[in-house]
């Protein structure tokens, strides 16, 4: 497997179709990249109010809620809040958008200084709003700018498509599970929704192995 190619970048931006993505995609690069100096931005593409069907937790307050851990989690590694950026698409609604809507999706993702490295969902990803992020993210920048894909639902129906790099974590591995732990509203906090998300702590531990893994699809 090869190094990841990280020398030279200025300005990395990293997108999550949900709060949460970023830390369980690339917590350890991203606390590898402010370490070397890189600029390093986060947009955060949908509200993740689908996450539960609550009523002591309606959709604005979860919002609020899931914004607030976003933030925590990434002061965690020094990336402040005005470095991160909440589109506010509807959560789980990116499969019904429009040709309009969709163009519109490019043209927040291409906002801002254009970076040297996007750091963006995978194409193979089962959740159809990492799939559509993941082509928004193909289509919009040229192809001088370099592009990583992480995975974080696999799909089983998919051919096997083994990633390109790999991060060893060491230090970061028990950063990574305590940066996740603190998404409350995703692991457990919410108790009047029995079907609503809820990551326990053998799938933090999951998300958080010893390695990240980075492809280009």
């Amino acid at each position: 497997m090869n190094p990841l190619p990280l020398k030279n970048i200025r300005r990395a931006l990293v997108v999550a179709p949900h709060p949460d993505d970023e830390t369980i995609g690339a917590f350890g690069l991203m606390r590898h990249l402010v370490r070397h100096g890189t600029n390093v931005r986060i947009t955060v593409v949908t509200n993740g109010a689908a996450s539960h069907n609550s009523k002591t937790w309606p959709a604005a307050r979860l919002i609020a809620r899931r914004r607030h851990e976003t933030r925590h989690a990434l002061a965690r590694i020094g990336i402040p809040q005005t470095a991160i950026t909440f589109l506010d698409f509807p959560d789980s609604g990116l499969q019904d958008m429009s040709p309009t809507g969709f163009r519109r999706l490019k043209q927040k993702l291409a906002q801002g200084q254009e970076p040297d490295l996007v750091v963006r969902p995978s194409i193979l990803d089962f959740h159809a709003d990492h799939r559509i992020v993941a082509r928004a993210c193909q289509d919009t920048w040229p192809r001088r700018v370099h592009q990583l894909t992480y995975l974080v639902w696999p799909d089983a129906s998919q051919p096997d498509n083994p990633p390109r790099y790999r991060l060893p974590l060491k230090d970061s591995r028990l950063m990574k599970a305590a940066a996740i732990a603190t998404y409350r509203s995703q692991t457990g906090l919410i108790e009047d929704d029995p079907e609503g998300f809820c990551m326990d702590r053998t799938l933090i531990q999951s998300l958080a192995g010893p390695n990240e893994y980075f492809g280009i699809r």
